[in-house]
């Protein structure tokens, strides 16, 4: 029986994981589909740009990854203590990039609010450096 990743990734220390996702009922992520026609091969890219992406924003490295036509690979190392020399500003810029906000205004009100609040900082530091979140975010 499968079991969260929680459990069984030291979320404390980090490491080396093996991540990936399958899609559901034979449906196609990337690659040509015979049972409907389309060519979806351009999603490759979309994830690839999309992962890279979220390891410049997130405290991980990642080694290696396989896109295939129904599901994809990935390689990398989590390193929770690669995000203790963040300051509270770059952990709050950093979230932001993966939330961004309307208005100028609006992301200077939302850095100055949470820049005060360290519970909400170490909540988001925590976030930025752990396997359910960045598999959330490049799920979606």
């Amino acid at each position: 029986m499968a079991r969260p990743r929680c459990e069984q990734i030291d979320l404390k220390n980090g490491g080396f994981v093996h991540l990936g996702t399958r899609c559901v009922r034979h449906t196609y992520l990337c690659g040509y589909d015979s049972a409907t026609g389309k060519d979806c091969s351009h999603r490759r890219g979309w994830i690839e740009r999309r992962m890279l992406f979220l390891a410049s924003v997130f405290s991980v490295e990642i080694f290696g990854y396989s896109i295939m036509h129904n599901h994809y690979h990935l390689l990398a190392n989590f390193t929770p203590k690669g995000a203790q020399p963040w300051n509270s500003e770059e952990v709050v810029r950093r979230w932001l990039m993966l939330y961004p906000k309307k208005t100028a205004e609006a992301t200077e009100q939302f850095i100055d609010t949470t820049v005060s609040n360290p519970d909400r900082v170490e909540e988001l530091r925590e976030r930025l450096c752990t396997p359910p979140y960045f598999m959330k975010e490049l799920n979606q």
